[in-house]
């Protein structure tokens, strides 16, 4: 990696990491001359059972760009298996994710990604921590946190949060399965609070013996383009609920949103939730959804 740094690339790089545990990280802090989409640095694991890299911070990454790993186990003895600050266009793809599955701090996020834009987690098993996914951006402006491609995960074991994010743009969020939760209480498995232009589709929400909502839009493009559309479709939220569920819940002042083609189940007991809830906003397009309410103590489609 120092040489990485200090002499930078002329062409793809690929680091094949044997069968083993490595207890150390992949810990890059500047940029690296050279890198780019087409030469891209890959780590490249042998088998994501075979090889695992324990550290407190596995994967940090710090201003720098096109960075991919692959293939391996990525396990955290701190807050986060993967930090990812002010860097874009990296890739994380094929891992397993691993962060604390027994502490209830919400200092605990198994992928921390801050002020960063296009990055990709794809087709991972990301287990534990207060939070699974955490994306931030520094503001309404959305001068960062955009481009984000989330898509293929198993988002297990988390405790409250399944994935929160925070001032995003343009952000996909495709064909993840979020399941066994650790809190048989309230959770909220997808949250967007003032995000524009999220894609939201093909995605599995499990309850098992939790409540609260499903997917959660709050201030959904109030902020930015005046044309951007949040699009919530082609999701299934069901399980077996403890006491109430809003399965869609599109909070206040969101704006263009289309739910389409979703199939909500919901056999909570409590009199209150919806399948689908709408508290405020306009310019909304509400089709072709599936809304079974199985709860007899007077809930809501």
């Amino acid at each position: 990696i120092s040489a990485l740094t200090s002499s930078g690339v002329n062409g793809p790089v690929v680091f094949t990491i044997n069968a083993g545990t490595y207890n150390e990280d992949i810990y890059i802090t500047r940029a690296i001359s050279g890198a780019s989409s087409t030469n891209r640095i890959t780590f490249r694991g042998v088998g994501k059972h075979r090889v695992i890299i324990r550290d407190n911070y596995p994967v940090y990454l710090y201003n720098c760009d096109f960075i991919a790993v692959e293939n391996v186990t990525l396990e955290a003895r701190s807050y986060y298996a993967i930090y990812w600050y002010y860097a874009d266009y990296n890739k994380v793809e094929n891992c397993i994710v691993k962060v604390n599955t027994s502490s209830t701090s919400s200092s605990y996020r198994a992928c921390y990604v801050r002020y960063s834009n296009n990055d990709t987690l794809r087709d991972n098993r990301i287990e534990g921590g207060y939070y699974g996914l955490y994306y931030y951006g520094s503001s309404t402006s959305f001068s960062n946190n955009y481009g984000h491609i989330i898509e293929g995960n198993d988002i297990v074991k988390t405790y409250y949060y399944g994935m929160y994010q925070r001032y995003g743009r343009d952000n996909k969020v495709l064909a993840n399965r979020m399941d066994s939760f650790r809190n048989n209480g309230r959770v909220l498995f997808m949250y967007n609070y003032r995000c524009s232009g999220a894609t939201i589709e093909r995605n599995r929400i499990l309850y098992n013996n939790q409540y609260d909502i499903g997917i959660y839009l709050y201030y959904a493009n109030y902020y930015g383009s005046s044309s951007a559309r949040t699009r919530v479709v082609n999701n299934f939220i069901g399980g077996n609920v403890s006491s109430y569920m809003y399965g869609i819940y599109v909070s206040t002042n969101c704006r263009r949103v289309d739910v389409l083609h979703n199939t909500v189940l919901s056999n909570g007991t409590s009199s209150s939730g919806a399948c689908l809830y709408i508290t405020s906003g306009y310019d909304h397009n509400v089709q072709n959804n599936n809304f079974y309410q199985a709860n007899t103590s007077g809930s809501y489609a």
